[in-house]
């Protein structure tokens, strides 16, 4: 045989082996039935390559005992008669010689057979080797599947988790969104009532100035008007006290006279006792009397008005102590 078995068998199966193309899935990976179905396709590859690689043996083998012995009677005979083949050529030298290459031959042919079947064994146990190492790498696969599975779960369960965060996010930022518009909005009209008031305090300022300066002016003109009519008033109070004083002597003088007069009546009376005389004393103690009256109601009018001068001032110069404190 140009080539064993089993550098036939490595070819064969190494050549379909790099054909392969397994499927490949979205997160990594194979495809579980596309790994089923090419670890089955590759059992039934190995089965047909032992197949046809024993059956080629088989058939070199039998190749090799034709062409010794020229008919398919003598390979026959090899293994069944080797007794009766011996006693049929035991008289001649010739047929001791072929029986003696026939028997080479089949030691040669056994061995070459033994070959085979320890080819064929070897491939059997290589593709048994092959078929738990195929067993071993789709327990492997189905492993790293369920691994993958897992994976899988835990993504879907991380994406769902993203998702939810995600959605939750998005409510944050519309929620955080409105929560500016809200603000910018109110921002703005506080700065608008913020522009009114000061809109307002400045009118009311240009008006309380406004105000203030018309006061200040009737303050003003009222201060000059009471300030003459307390001048005149002051001068009415001298002239009052002036008078006061002048009646004070008037009154000490006509006490004095009416004194005198008395003194005098009394004098009169000792020295006469006529009805004339009398009647003139009476006369003029009358007169006497009724100027006293008249000279003691003047001065009680006189300090009467130099007491209401007195409260008028007092009341003017109240007045004006509130004008000076606002001013």
């Amino acid at each position: 045989m140009s080539k064993t078995v089993e550098m036939q068998f490595d070819e064969e199966m190494l050549e379909y082996i790099q054909d392969l193309q397994l499927k490949t899935v979205t997160f990594g990976g194979y495809d579980r039935e596309d790994v089923y179905e090419q670890i089955r396709a590759l059992i039934n590859k190995a089965r047909q390559v032992c197949c046809g690689l024993t059956e080629d043996a088989v058939a070199e083998a039998e190749r090799g005992v034709i062409s010794n012995f020229g008919t398919q009677d003598v390979l026959e005979s090899i293994g069944t008669q080797d007794k009766s083949f011996a006693a049929a050529y035991q008289d001649e030298g010739a047929a001791n010689e072929e029986m003696r290459i026939a028997e080479s031959t089949i030691e040669a042919l056994q061995r070459e057979l033994q070959a085979v079947e320890e080819e064929a064994q070897d491939a059997k146990a290589r593709e048994q080797k092959a078929v738990r190492a195929l067993n071993q790498e789709k327990l492997d696969y189905q492993k790293e599947l369920l691994r993958l599975q897992n994976d899988l779960d835990e993504l879907q369960k991380k994406n769902e988790d993203l998702q939810k965060q995600k959605s939750e996010e998005e409510q944050r930022q519309e929620t955080m969104d409105q929560a500016s518009a809200i603000l910018r909005e109110a921002r703005l009209e506080g700065a608008r009532l913020i522009d009114d008031a000061r809109a307002r305090i400045d009118q009311e300022i240009l008006l309380g100035r406004a105000l203030r300066n018309e006061e200040e002016g009737k303050a003003k003109r009222n201060i000059a008007v009471l300030s003459a009519e307390l001048d005149e008033l002051a001068q009415a109070c001298l002239r009052h006290r002036e008078y006061l004083t002048q009646s004070k002597t008037l009154l000490v003088n006509v006490l004095e006279f009416a004194e005198t007069g008395e003194d005098m009546a009394a004098t009169a009376l000792e020295r006469s006792n006529s009805e004339s005389t009398n009647a003139v004393l009476d006369r003029y103690e009358a007169r006497s009397e009724e100027k006293a009256d008249w000279q003691e109601e003047d001065i009680l009018e006189g300090l009467s008005y130099e007491e209401s001068s007195e409260l008028a001032e007092e009341e003017l110069i109240a007045e004006d102590d509130p004008e000076e404190d606002r001013d």
